[in-house]
C-alpha cells in the first residue's frame, strides 16, 4: 500500500521531492521546515539589524532583542568566560544541606534552567475557567530521557548507559570531581522518579483534586511544603491542585528518602544541561552528541547563528513576535484567514446538525461549545504591556537565566486575577510560528501568522487550494475540542463530561476502526504505523478533511467551481491536502517516530486519509481494482 500511495503523492509533490535533499544538520525536511526556513531569513535580518543598534532605548524591543542576539552569538566571549558564570548557581545547589533547603530549591525551580521533577505552576482552574490556581505534581520534566519507559525497559539499557556517560562528561566539563560516581547517582534517581510516575494511559485527565493547603503534609509527607510554597511565592493559597496524587506521594517519598548528595548531583546536572546552549562549545557538543547525534538524527550541529534564531523564537516570543508582525504580516491576510475560519466553523456546525451517531443532548452541547469557541487568528489587534526583561550585552548566561525567571514571574502574577478568555498567550504562541492549536479552557482555536502563507494559504489564490491546505489544518484543530480529550471541557472551558455515555462509547468504537485502518500502513519494510498511539491526531485528520471540503463547497455560494489548469475545484482541494504532508525523513528519524517518537502517523498515511472521502474517488476516478480503493462501507467518518 505504501508504494501505491507514494505514486499518487508524487503526482502532487514530485517536483518538490526531486529537488529536495536532507541537510546533515537535520533529520527531516517537510513543508513546515520550508516555512521555517523562510522565517529564519526574515528573523535573521531583523535580529542582525537590531544587534547593530547600540543606541536603542533601554527596555525597548530593539534593545532586548539586539543585545540578546549579540551576546548569544559572541562565542569568543562565551569561551573566555568558561564556567565562571555558572559558579554562583552551582554554589546555591551545593548549599542544599537539609530537606528544608531542598524543598525551598524545588519551590523556585519553575524559574530556573533545567528540568526538575516537582514544580509549582499556575493553571486555569479546570472547574472555574475564570480563575487561576496553583498546581503541584510529579512531572516527567525531571527525566532527561523524556519519558518513564527508557528508564524501566530492559531494551533501553544501552541508552541508559550512554546517558550515564553523558552526565559524567558534562559534570567533568564543569570541573566537578568524582564525575563517574555522581553520574551513576543521577541515573539512579531519575530511574526512581520514572518508576514513581504514572504511565500515560493510567492518568485520569478528568480528575479534579484540590488539596487544602494544610493537608499537603499529611497527604504527601516527605516535602516541607511550607518551605516549598514560601519559596515559590504561593503561601497565601488556600488549596493546591494535584493532577496525579499517587505519583506526587511517591515523589515526596523520594524527596524525604534519597540522600541529599544525590539530589545535589541531580540538580547540578539539570542546571548545567539547562544552560548548555550558552556555555562553551565543549558543553554544546556534549549535549548535541547525546541528545541528537547518538540517535542518528543529525550528523552535524546547526550553525550558531541558526541556533540563536531558534532560541530567540522560543524564549523571546513576546518581544520578537511584535516586531515580526510590524514588519512582515499583512492585515489583509489576517482578514481573509478570519473569513475562512468562520466558514469552517459554519460547515462544522452544519455537520453536527446532521450527525447520525450522537444523541440530541450531545448534539446540543457540541453546537453550544462550537458557537462559544473563539478564533485567535494571526496576531492580536493590540500588544499589551508585559513584564520587563533585563538583557545585558555580553552576559549570555545571565540573560538566559533572567528570561526563564521572567516567565515564572508572569505566571505567578496571574494568581488572584480573573482570566481573560480573549487574551493571547504571547509568551508561548508567537505570531511567527507556522502552526495551529486549540485552548480548551477558553475554548479557542489559535492560528498563527506564520502558517498564513504558501503553500498553506494565499489570500489572493484559488480558494480550493486554501481550503485543502490551511482549511484542513484549521478543521483538524477544531475537532480536537470535541475528541476524547477536548470533550472533557464544556462551552465555558470548565471540566465537565458533556458527552452522553452511549455517545462516548460510539466515538470510541469508531476510533478503534480508524486505528485498525491506520495500522495497515507500512512506514518502512516490516514496520507499520501504530494506529492506537497515533489515533488522537488521525481522528483530527479524518474530521479535518471532511469538514474542510464541506467548507470549501459552502464558500462557493452555490456557484460551480472554476476549472483551472484542467483541474476541478475538488481535485485542487485534494492536491493541496497532499501537499500538506510532503516531506523527506532520514531512516532513523522515520524509525524513531514510528516506534513512539511521534503521536502522528507517517506523512504518507496522513495524506492517505482521503481514502475515506467519497468525493476523492469521484475527483480522480479511483476504481475498485486500485489498491487504494476502499469499499463504501469501509470508509470512515467521525464528524
Amino acid at each position: 500500500m505504501q508504494g501505491e500511495f507514494c505514486k499518487r503523492l508524487r503526482y502532487a509533490n514530485g517536483a518538490w521531492i526531486q529537488r529536495t535533499s536532507i541537510p546533515d544538520d537535520r533529520s527531516k525536511v517537510t513543508v513546515f521546515s520550508d516555512l521555517d526556513d523562510r522565517m529564519q531569513v526574515q528573523l535573521l535580518e531583523l535580529l542582525t539589524e537590531m544587534a547593530a543598534d547600540r543606541a536603542a532605548p533601554p527596555g525597548s524591543n530593539r534593545q532586548i532583542l539586539g543585545d540578546w542576539f549579540a551576546s548569544y552569538n559572541d562565542e569568543k566571549a562565551i569561551e573566555a568566560a568558561g564556567t565562571a558564570p555558572l559558579q554562583a548557581s552551582l554554589r546555591r545547589i551545593n548549599a542544599i544541606r537539609t530537606r528544608q533547603d531542598l524543598a525551598r530549591y524545588l519551590g523556585t525551580s519553575d524559574g530556573l534552567p533545567g528540568g526538575n521533577p516537582i514544580k509549582a505552576s499556575i493553571q486555569i482552574d479546570a472547574k472555574d475557567s475564570a480563575h487561576y490556581i496553583a498546581q503541584v505534581d510529579l512531572l516527567s520534566e525531571g527525566l532527561s530521557l523524556g519519558e518513564r519507559e527508557p528508564y524501566l525497559e530492559s531494551k533501553s539499557k544501552p541508552r541508559r548507559q550512554a546517558y550515564r556517560q553523558h552526565v559524567e562528561r558534562m559534570l567533568a566539563l564543569a570541573g566537578l570531581k568524582d564525575a563517574q560516581r555522581r553520574a551513576q547517582r543521577v541515573l539512579d534517581l531519575e530511574s526512581r522518579i520514572a518508576a514513581a510516575l504514572l504511565p500515560s494511559d493510567k492518568v485520569d485527565y478528568s480528575s479534579y483534586n484540590m488539596i487544602p493547603f494544610g493537608e499537603m503534609g499529611n497527604r504527601f509527607p516527605g516535602v516541607d511544603w511550607a518551605a516549598f510554597f514560601s519559596a515559590s511565592g504561593l503561601s497565601e493559597q488556600s488549596s493546591v491542585f494535584v493532577k496525579t496524587p499517587q505519583a506526587l506521594a511517591a515523589g515526596a517519598r523520594l524527596v524525604a528518602g534519597v540522600p541529599l548528595e544525590t539530589w545535589r548531583d541531580y540538580l547540578t546536572y539539570q542546571y548545567i544541561k539547562g544552560c548548555a546552549e550558552v556555555l562553551p562549545l565543549a558543553f554544546r557538543e556534549a549535549h548535541f552528541d547525546f541528545y541528537t547525534r547518538s540517535l542518528g538524527l543529525q550528523k552535524t550541529m546547526r550553525p550558531r547563528q541558526t541556533e540563536s534564531i531558534d532560541t530567540a523564537k522560543e524564549k523571546l516570543q513576546r518581544f520578537l513576535g511584535e516586531e515580526y508582525v510590524r514588519l512582515y504580516v499583512s492585515e489583509q491576510t489576517k482578514a481573509a484567514a478570519i473569513t475562512m475560519v468562520d466558514e469552517i466553523k459554519a460547515a462544522f456546525d452544519d455537520r453536527l446538525t446532521r450527525l447520525d451517531w450522537i444523541s440530541d443532548s450531545t448534539r446540543t452541547e457540541a453546537r453550544r461549545k462550537l458557537a462559544a469557541t473563539l478564533g485567535q487568528i494571526s496576531h492580536p489587534d493590540h500588544w499589551p504591556a508585559t513584564e520587563p526583561l533585563k538583557v545585558v550585552r555580553g552576559d549570555a548566561l545571565g540573560n538566559h537565566e533572567r528570561v526563564i525567571a521572567r516567565s515564572a514571574r508572569i505566571y505567578r502574577a496571574k494568581l488572584g486575577t480573573m482570566s481573560d478568555r480573549k487574551a493571547w498567550d504571547l509568551e508561548h504562541m508567537a505570531p511567527y510560528w507556522a502552526g495551529a492549536t486549540v485552548d480548551p479552557t477558553k475554548p479557542a482555536i489559535i492560528i498563527t501568522a506564520g502558517i498564513l502563507q504558501a503553500p498553506f494559504f494565499d489570500a489572493a489564490a484559488d480558494p480550493a487550494a486554501n481550503y485543502g491546505g490551511l482549511g484542513a489544518v484549521i478543521a483538524h484543530e477544531f475537532t480536537h475540542l470535541f475528541d476524547h480529550l477536548g470533550s472533557h471541557f464544556d462551552a465555558e472551558g470548565n471540566v465537565r463530561d458533556w458527552f452522553a455515555p452511549a455517545d462516548a462509547e460510539k466515538f470510541k468504537a469508531r476510533g478503534e476502526r480508524l486505528a485498525g485502518q491506520m495500522s495497515r500502513y507500512e512506514a518502512m519494510p516490516g514496520m507499520f504505523v501504530d494506529g492506537k498511539r497515533t489515533l488522537h491526531e488521525s481522528q483530527a485528520d479524518l474530521g479535518g478533511v471532511h469538514i474542510a471540503l464541506d467548507a470549501y463547497r459552502r464558500s462557493l455560494k452555490g456557484k460551480p467551481a472554476p476549472i483551472i489548469d484542467d483541474t476541478t475545484g475538488d481535485q485542487r482541494f485534494f492536491l493541496a491536502w497532499a501537499q500538506n504532508w510532503r516531506g523527506k525523513l532520514k531512516d532513523e528519524r522515520l524509525r524513531q517516530d514510528t516506534l513512539g517518537g511521534s503521536t502522528y502517523a507517517t506523512l504518507e498515511a496522513r495524506a492517505a486519509m482521503v481514502r475515506n472521502v467519497d468525493a476523492w474517488y469521484e475527483a480522480f476516478d479511483v476504481k475498485p481494482a486500485e489498491k487504494l480503493y476502499l469499499k463504501p462501507e469501509e470508509r470512515l467518518s467521525l464528524w
